[in-house]
């Protein structure tokens, strides 16, 4: 820790002593806050190896400063220089040296193979083709459409040996005329 006036008060002291001024108790300030005790206990001890990191403790310390009425910037810029800098408390946030040079060696760019892009292309002419096929075969428009079942047939008569005609099976009757079968 760096060496302090004597009329310099620590950051602990300041939020303990401004809080029991105010006749508040830890509960109260728990549920106001939404920081649990047990870290309000550490901002006020300074026992910063039990809060969660840096970026907690300044929020913790904001939040907490900002309730009492205190000044919060002022606070957290105090928390900064005396202990964020302080290397008891940076060391368990260094990695070691391998991590940092794996994390530093450069992502080598992928390379699209040509293969790939061919592949994908037969792949897209074939499906064109058999749609196309398809549309050809099932798809085309008839002359006979929307005739009913006997698309396709025409009406065929046949000579009768008695002198009259009739139709023949599986055609359609001309309109008109009576179906006789035999």
């Amino acid at each position: 820790m760096a060496m302090r006036d004597e009329g310099d008060l620590r950051i602990g002291e300041v939020l303990k002593s401004t809080r029991t001024r105010l006749r508040l108790d830890i509960a109260t300030v728990e549920e106001q806050t939404k920081i649990r005790t047990k870290y309000l206990r550490a901002l006020e001890n300074e026992e910063w190896d039990t809060l969660p990191g840096p970026t907690y403790v300044k929020g913790f310390l904001r939040t907490y400063a900002s309730y009492l009425g205190l000044d919060a910037d002022a606070l957290v810029d105090e928390y900064r220089r005396t202990v964020e800098r302080s290397p008891a408390i940076e060391q368990p946030y260094l990695f070691s040296e391998p991590l940092l040079e794996r994390r530093r060696r450069p992502v080598e760019p992928r390379r699209r193979s040509s293969g790939n892009w061919f592949l994908m292309v037969a792949i897209v002419g074939a499906l064109a083709a058999i749609v196309l096929v398809a549309i050809g075969l099932f798809g085309g428009s008839s002359d006979n459409e929307g005739k009913g079942h006997d698309k396709g047939k025409h009406d065929r008569t046949t000579p009768d040996p008695r002198g009259q005609s009739k139709v023949a099976r599986g055609t359609a009757a001309p309109p008109g005329s009576r179906c006789r079968w035999p």
